[in-house]
């Protein structure tokens, strides 16, 4: 199945989470703008963020420098120390969740 998540974190708890895990992470130079979180036998989050100090010009146009970080084993204790919230819905692949009007709201 596949889907939409909205996601809400607790306010600096991602940046802390980074700071914990990544020993060179640098809220200044990194701007956080993706984040993907794979459960199975245990946790696996990684980060992409934004490398503001990277003016490479060997960039494609409208490309952004980011930087991944890739953190496996994490402890999941840590997770809801930064999620506040999260709502998803998943549907079967061939369903497209956009192409549905719920008739009794």
């Amino acid at each position: 199945m596949n889907g939409k998540i909205k996601v809400k974190f607790f306010d600096g708890a991602l940046e802390g989470f980074c700071k914990k895990y990544i020993g060179e992470f640098n809220a200044g130079r990194f701007e956080i703008v993706a984040i993907r979180i794979f459960a199975a036998q245990g946790f696996t989050v990684t980060i992409y963020a934004i490398d503001r100090e990277n003016k490479s010009t060997l960039l494609p146009p409208n490309k952004q420098p980011t930087r991944k970080f890739k953190i496996e084993n994490v402890n999941a204790a840590d997770i809801p120390q930064i999620v506040e919230s999260f709502n998803f819905t998943v549907a079967e692949e061939n369903f497209d969740l956009d192409e549905i009007e719920v008739l009794n709201r």
